[in-house]
């Protein structure tokens, strides 16, 4: 539980001075890695993306720490609201990584970056390929991934599909919220389908 609140500035210290201690220590790249997640928790992101980015460049051919960089980097991005850059960073590494390799973390938030930037039919592209990735949903990133891709289907009018991932979604999620304006997709997918107006209107 060192990621706590109480706990945090004790465990960034602790990070860095293990870092500095033993820089040569097989335990340092794990402690590279808490710390970047430490400072990213902190919102340290000029902190963060300079140590992460570095130890990508170190460790990226590695088949744990270098997913575990570029996850983290991906995450850095989306929260500061880069979704261009989220979406370019994943491209770039492209050439470094194959299908395979993409995590699953990395997978749901190059589809977030896309829906904020409402590439509404690349989202649908994207998990017409990737749909593993959103399963199981035992996340509140996988679920609210399949609420994008859900919202996405609507957009781009694949309303049957779109209805069928949003009551999935219903099914799935787990967090305390209501959303009303499920039902309100529903209603304009019956709508675009049969044209009745006046039926629409008694079920708002």
């Amino acid at each position: 539980d060192w990621l706590s609140t109480s706990r945090i500035r004790e465990a960034r210290r602790s990070q860095a001075r293990l870092i500095s201690m033993y820089p040569s220590s097989p335990y340092t790249i794990r402690a590279s890695y808490h710390l970047a997640i430490i400072l990213l928790e902190q919102k340290d992101y000029e902190e963060f993306f300079t140590l992460a980015n570095r130890q990508l460049a170190r460790w990226g051919s590695h088949p744990e720490w270098g997913d575990s960089f570029r996850s983290a980097l991906m995450e850095g991005y989306y929260r500061r609201g880069q979704m261009g850059r989220s979406e370019a960073f994943l491209w770039q590494q492209a050439f470094n990584i194959t299908g395979e390799e993409v995590s699953r973390d990395l997978s749901l938030r190059y589809a977030d970056a896309l829906f904020w930037e409402r590439k509404f039919e690349e989202v649908a592209q994207w998990y017409g390929k990737m749909a593993e990735v959103l399963e199981p949903p035992d996340t509140e990133a996988a679920q609210t991934s399949r609420l994008y891709y859900a919202e996405s289907l609507f957009q781009i009018g694949q309303c049957d599909e779109a209805i069928r991932q949003f009551n999935v979604f219903l099914t799935t999620y787990t967090g305390a919220r209501t959303f009303p304006e499920i039902r309100l997709r529903e209603i304009e997918c019956e709508v675009l389908k049969t044209k009745d107006y006046a039926q629409a209107i008694t079920q708002l």
